[in-house]
């Protein structure tokens, strides 16, 4: 029985290496041995590509301003934001500039985001943002972001850590001016 198996394995052994030969032999591995070089310098070239390529393109939002302070401090905040990109040498990091655009809410809400969803398709429009009136209140409505690039972080990243900054600032001197009235 112990010779049997050898037998087995000799086989097998043998079976393999032909098919191995075989394979070596075949059109499809000659091709995919010389082409490997190729695509392994084509996947370099399109991570130095990326890499060196900067992001200067504009990201227009318009911003539903529900509490009447939030939009123009958001667009110092950008035009601030956006001086110091221009005149930054990491601007490869930090993308193109910010134009913000106060929507004056003169319609009903549906209205008003049928509207910019529009501007948005269309190319108008990068996003919009919607900041609730009760932003400031501790268990306030978070803003509503909207875009048709799901994918660029950059604009709800920079929107979402200016606001908490801000919010957070209203917050403290709401709690102050309330100490001050009780004393």
């Amino acid at each position: 029985a112990h010779g049997g198996s050898k037998r087995i394995v000799n086989k097998t052994l043998t079976i393999a290496i032909n098919e191995f030969s075989a394979a070596v032999r075949s059109k499809a591995f000659i091709i995919g041995l010389v082409m490997l070089p190729l695509i392994m310098l084509v996947s370099v070239g399109i991570q130095k590509f990326a890499k060196d390529h900067v992001d200067t393109q504009e990201r227009k939002f318009a911003i539903i301003d529900h509490t009447g302070k939030l939009g123009p401090i958001l667009t110092v905040a950008a035009k601030l934001r956006n001086d110091e990109v221009a005149g930054s040498l990491e601007k490869k990091a930090t993308g193109g500039p910010f134009t913000p655009e106060i929507i004056a809410i003169d319609k009903s809400l549906p209205e008003l985001r049928l509207e910019l969803s529009e501007r948005i398709r269309e190319g108008d429009l990068f996003a919009f943002i919607e900041i609730p009136i009760n932003i400031v209140d501790l268990n306030g409505t978070t803003p509503r972001y909207h875009s048709d690039e799901p994918t660029y972080r950059d604009l709800p990243k920079w929107l979402s850590q200016t606001l908490t900054v801000f919010v957070r600032e209203l917050r403290f001197k709401m709690v102050n001016v309330d100490a001050h009235a009780r004393a």
